[in-house]
C-alpha cells in the first residue's frame, strides 16, 4: 500500500511537484519489454550544501534492491572500478563498467534541491530528488520518479507563549540529525512504489 496519491507525470520530471505527498512518475514500454534485471546505481552529481550523496545512494540500492534481482550500489561499484581499472566518471568508462559486469541498465540520482530554512519560530526542511532508470546500451528510458518530502516545525508568534513554544519546537527540529535521513527514506519509499517488483 503506498502512502499518499500517485499521479502520472505527463511533463518533464523536472517539473517542481509541490510540497505534497504526491509522487510524479513515468513508465516506458521499454520497462515490460526489457525489464531490468540488474541496475548499476550512477554516483549522484547533483550540487547542493548538504553532503548527502553516500547516504543517498545507499538508500536507493537498498530500495532498488527489492524490486530488482541484482543492483550494483556504492560499495561495489567503487570496488569493481578500482579491480577492472575503469574511469567511471567518463561516458565511455560506465560503458565498459556495464559490458563487463553484465549489469545493463543504470540509475541516475538528481538532487534538485535540498532546502533548510530557519526562522527562529518556524523551521523547514525539503529534499526534492528525482531518479531514473535508463538502459546503458543506448540510454532509453525506462521509469522515472519525481518527489519533494518534507518537513516542518513551529508556527506563527501569535502570543508570548506561541512565541516561546514554537521557537522550542522550530529549534530542536533544527538540531535533529535525523532529518535529512528520515526525508531521504520517505522520499524514496514513496517513489519506488511506483515501480513494478521484477524480481524472480
Amino acid at each position: 500500500a503506498c502512502a499518499g496519491n500517485l499521479s502520472p507525470n505527463t511533463d518533464d520530471l523536472t517539473t517542481n511537484a509541490g510540497f505534497s505527498r504526491e509522487v510524479r512518475f513515468e513508465r516506458s514500454e521499454l520497462l515490460f519489454r526489457d525489464p531490468p534485471d540488474c541496475v548499476i546505481v550512477l554516483p549522484n552529481q547533483s550540487q547542493v550544501k548538504f553532503d548527502i550523496g553516500g547516504l543517498l545512494e545507499r538508500g536507493v540500492a537498498r530500495r532498488l534492491s527489492e524490486k530488482v534481482g541484482r543492483v550494483i550500489g556504492q560499495h561495489e561499484r567503487k570496488k569493481l572500478e578500482r579491480k577492472l581499472n575503469i574511469d567511471f566518471s567518463d561516458k565511455v568508462g560506465r560503458a565498459q563498467f556495464a559490458t563487463i559486469t553484465r549489469c545493463r541498465f543504470f540509475l541516475k540520482i538528481s538532487v534538485a534541491e535540498l532546502e533548510n530554512r530557519y526562522l527562529l519560530v518556524w523551521s523547514r526542511r525539503s529534499l526534492n530528488i528525482a531518479l531514473e532508470i535508463i538502459r546503458a546500451s543506448d540510454a532509453r528510458f525506462l521509469w522515472g520518479a519525481r518527489h519533494i518530502a518534507m518537513r516542518r516545525q513551529g508556527g506563527l508568534p501569535l502570543s508570548p507563549v506561541s512565541v516561546a513554544v514554537n521557537s522550542v519546537y522550530a529549534g530542536t527540529h533544527q538540531a535533529d540529525t535525523d532529518i535529512i535521513p528520515s526525508l531521504i527514506d520517505d522520499a524514496l519509499r514513496r517513489m519506488f512504489v511506483t515501480l513494478p517488483d521484477f524480481r524472480r
